[in-house]
């Protein structure tokens, strides 16, 4: 009886031991990790604490805002830190990380997003897991998407779950994306053949269902944080192509975020497409909810000229 429990307690020493010296030798190809999406983004993004303004928001942030565009309007470092699939919380998780590097931003532009209200998908930023000890809100953020959360995490090579691969081919032969040096990525689609008066399709903004519980809160938290670190925040939305009111499923996501600028005393930019006409060509689209590089370019003045006209 001696010698099994012996036994036992030697093989649960052994697999701690195995866990942490896997997950050592992980974390060294996950820190120089800076290409890709999921971790590259997230790893990328933390290495620019030098920025002055820093860009939040899902892929309709990544792919519209171009950092250069501002820098020559308004003399600032800028870095987008848009993710593709991966909204506010996400963006939250990803605040409370530069706010632990201590950035040197003083602005924050916060991209406001519908779908974000409706399902705030938790799940997809899990390639934060790894840096999970660097802030107790991220770790509470991330210990809650997660079943069984603080066991899971309790095992550090679990916290590169379903991204070794990934990490290892970033590792030894970096992304070629488009993605640039600021985080930008523009698309080359075109829809000038379409109709903008064709329906717009959308599972979630045609829904009735309710908020997701947690989605305002965290945008309020992201203001929250901000504020206390003396950074300005400003909200901002994206034009879609298409000629038709928002749902009333949209419009209440809308009039949501409008409550929430009133309420923190916010500058809330809005570029809709029925506001600024230009948005119905599609020739600047690469899908329905994407403008191409060409649109990001048109977008991204008419925001540059907006931020210069708040500096006065």
């Amino acid at each position: 009886m001696y010698k099994r429990i012996v036994s036992s307690i030697l093989f649960a020493v052994g697999l701690l031991c195995l866990d942490r010296v896997l997950a050592g030798l992980i974390a060294q190809l996950y820190s120089r990790t800076t290409t890709g999406e999921g971790a590259g983004d997230l790893r990328g993004a933390l290495n620019r604490t030098d920025a002055d303004l820093l860009i939040f928001g899902t892929s309709r942030a990544r792919h519209h805002i171009i950092p250069q565009i501002l820098h020559d309007s308004l003399n600032q470092n800028v870095f987008n830190c848009g993710s593709n699939g991966r909204g506010i919380y996400y963006a939250r998780i990803l605040e409370r990380m530069m706010l632990a590097r201590g950035t040197k931003a003083k602005t924050f532009l916060l991209q406001v997003e519908p779908f974000d209200l409706f399902d705030t998908h938790p799940e997809r930023a899990s390639v934060a897991a790894p840096l999970i000890d660097i802030d107790p809100v991220v770790r509470e953020l991330l210990v809650q998407a997660t079943s069984f959360g603080e066991l899971k995490f309790a095992s550090r090579t679990y916290r590169f779950n379903s991204m070794l691969f990934p990490i290892v081919r970033n590792s030894a032969w970096p992304s070629t994306d488009a993605r640039g040096a600021d985080g930008f990525i523009g698309l080359t689609g075109n829809l000038g053949g379409m109709d903008p008066g064709t329906p717009f399709e959308s599972s979630l903004l045609d829904s009735d269902r309710p908020f997701d519980e947690r989605a305002l809160p965290l945008y309020r938290d992201f203001i929250g944080d901000a504020k206390r670190a003396g950074i300005t925040v400003v909200l901002f939305d994206c034009p879609l192509f298409r000629t038709s009111a928002p749902t009333s499923a949209e419009q209440r996501a809308l009039d949501a975020f409008a409550r929430l600028a009133a309420d923190e005393d916010l500058v809330s930019l809005s570029f809709d497409e029925r506001n600024f006409p230009q948005f119905l060509d599609g020739r600047l689209f690469n899908d329905r909810a994407h403008l191409n590089a060409d649109g990001a370019r048109m977008l991204t003045t008419l925001l540059a000229t907006k931020l210069k006209e708040l500096r006065h």
